[in-house]
């Protein structure tokens, strides 16, 4: 995993030193030390992280005035550079600069990979940045004092003298109510995120952005198991490609176990493998290793494990979590000896594979045919029910609104727990405004919406950075994206069954006792029973920052539908404000 970041000055008045401070906190992210390109107006630097097929530094055109940086890595770049007829291109970030100066702004369309570059065109003075359509690479950046300056990570432009630690209240509000911040914000005023599948241009102190891919709702396409099959084979096979020195996250479910039986089949050695025992995951983790025979390495954190380390966890993710995310954390350092880890993220989102896809498609029959009076009927009563399972399903029920639908089954607090909870001026503001700026574009379908939405406000992986490790993720493969939405819902749902598709392909491959495991959860209750003391502690310090402005137990009833989920929401709130804001000496060091 390498990193990326820069300055850019339009009136020429950059300080050479402040892209070395910006630079320090990403030295984990690389294995090859750095390098960079200075000018007048704008100053880049990368850290790369050297692999088989690349050790992209700065690049350069011949006559020097175009300058690309990247991260990340290109899935097809064999063809393009078969393409391009040239023999002396040494890196994906050579290929960028040829690609941008023969097709100019539309060549990201030809590029197939994880990435995120950089470009600079001295010619137009102009910095162009772009991102893939996954959620894995980051590019953040912020505007101050006629410098616009950007990174990998948000740590590395609160070294830019003058960028204030404050923190956006939206961003907050958001969190709160489903779970997330819509891009192209952070949890921190000021400081924003490039969008997925978009390139931004930032040209004297004009900024445009352009979005280069979506989802077509619209493409039919026959349905065919091969096909899907052909398509997840392929997508695997061309991350093996780029691939040394490689393994799996392998929880034992459907999604990382499909993935093991294509790298099994594709590769000539054993596949490493490795599981963070939570819940029935270390079992069946176990299960699926001893089915393909790899090599396996597992771990099976405690309640205060994860409590402890999630200051760490958070310095690296740079987002609250409504989750237990530092077991994330642990998944990377028990494979920390492997540069790229294959993960089956995404495959929930496209193969519908949570029981919430066929809630959503009854529901939808049910909206349909109840009268219009009796909607209106429900809807304000709704209002009046206690957060419970009622509360969320006849939202959703009588709801014809798809935001509405989504934020119900993200939801962190209720109306209500706002209101009782939160802040003011917290509380009054619009949570859906953000959401819906951001994901604009939705189908007269609710359950591919609901997906839709799933995905486009996908996992962060900053977490894995912490040791250099690259993602490679078969799933969120544009050629796979488009087919599976393609796919009717009907028969991606059939017989309600959720991930009826891939458990379709895959019943002649894999065990019966893998292929039908029920979904696990994270085991939050138990763990906030055994830790809920010093939690409740570290929520009741968010009342200094005016977020909250009453205890939780008083606010909330204990009884609650998703209590614990609520709880950890507030704790790693406020943890990483604490990491972030406060440098809190209690806190371990990061």
């Amino acid at each position: 995993m390498s990193a990326i970041c820069g300055i850019f000055n339009p009136s020429g008045d950059i300080d050479k030193t402040a892209l070395d401070n910006i630079a320090k906190p990403l030295k984990h992210r690389g294995n090859r030390g750095s390098c960079k390109y200075v000018d007048k107006k704008i100053a880049l630097l990368t850290i790369p992280f050297k692999t088989k097929t690349d050790f992209s530094e700065v690049a350069f055109n011949e006559r020097r005035d175009i300058i690309a940086i990247l991260d990340g890595y290109l899935l097809n770049y064999e063809e393009l550079i078969k393409c391009l007829d040239k023999a002396d291109i040494e890196s994906f970030a050579d290929l960028i600069v040829i690609l941008y100066e023969k097709f100019g702004l539309e060549f990201v369309k030809k590029l197939d990979g994880d990435f995120a570059f950089a470009i600079w065109d001295s010619r137009n003075e102009k910095l162009i940045l772009g991102k893939d359509i996954s959620n894995n690479k980051q590019i953040y950046y912020s505007k101050i004092e006629g410098n616009f300056i950007f990174a990998s990570e948000i740590k590395g432009l609160f070294k830019f003298q003058g960028i204030k630690k404050t923190i956006d209240l939206g961003s907050v509000s958001n969190f709160l109510n489903f779970g997330h911040i819509s891009f192209p914000y952070t949890l921190f005023d000021g400081i924003r995120r490039v969008k997925p599948s978009s390139i931004m241009v930032i040209q004297k102190n004009k900024i445009y952005e352009k979005e280069f891919w979506d989802i077509n709702f619209n493409l039919k396409l026959p349905w065919s198991e091969e096909r899907i099959i052909d398509l997840l084979e392929n997508s695997t096979r061309k991350r093996l490609n780029i691939s040394d020195n490689w393994g799996l996250f392998l929880s034992g479910g459907l999604d990382s176990t499909t993935l093991l039986y294509f790298l099994d089949k594709l590769s000539a050695d054993t596949v490493n493998t490795f599981t963070i025992g939570i819940g029935e995951d270390g079992k069946y983790g176990r299960m699926a290793s001893e089915f393909f025979g790899t090599k396996h390495t597992d771990f099976f954190p405690s309640s205060s494990d994860i409590i402890k380390i999630s200051p760490k966890a958070l310095w690296f993710y740079e987002f609250p979590l409504w989750h237990v995310g530092s077991f994330m954390y642990y998944l990377t350092k028990i494979s920390r000896n492997i540069n790229f880890a294959f993960w089956g993220q995404g495959s929930e989102e496209i193969f519908f594979g949570r029981r919430d896809y066929v809630i959503v498609k009854k529901l939808q029959v049910l909206n349909k045919n109840t009268p219009k009076f009796m909607k209106n009927l429900f809807n304000k009563l709704i209002v009046k029910l206690p957060h419970s399972k009622l509360y969320t399903l006849s939202r959703i029920a009588f709801s014809n609104d798809s935001y509405n639908q989504y934020v119900s089954f993200r939801e962190v607090l209720t109306d209500i727990e706002k209101n009782n909870l939160l802040s003011d001026q917290i509380s009054s503001i619009d949570p859906l405004k953000r959401i819906k700026k951001f994901n604009n574009k939705l189908s007269k379908d609710p359950v591919k919406n609901y997906s839709y939405l799933t995905l486009r406000n996908g996992f962060l992986s900053d977490t894995f950075m912490n040791i250099s490790q690259e993602l490679l993720n078969p799933y969120f493969d544009k050629k796979v994206i488009e087919y599976c939405y393609a796919i009717p819902t009907e028969i991606k749902l059939k017989n309600s069954i959720f991930r009826y598709v891939l458990k379709k392909i895959m019943s002649d491959k894999l065990p019966a006792s893998l292929l039908n495991r029920k979904p696990e959860t994270w085991p939050m209750k138990p763990w906030f029973k055994e830790q809920k003391n010093i939690m409740y502690d570290v929520i009741d310090r968010l009342k200094k920052r005016k977020i909250i402005k009453e205890n939780i137990y008083k606010a909330i009833n204990p009884n609650s539908s998703h209590y614990d989920r609520k709880i950890w929401s507030l704790f790693n709130l406020e943890i990483l404000c604490e990491v972030f804001l406060d440098n809190d000496p209690k806190n371990p060091k990061i």
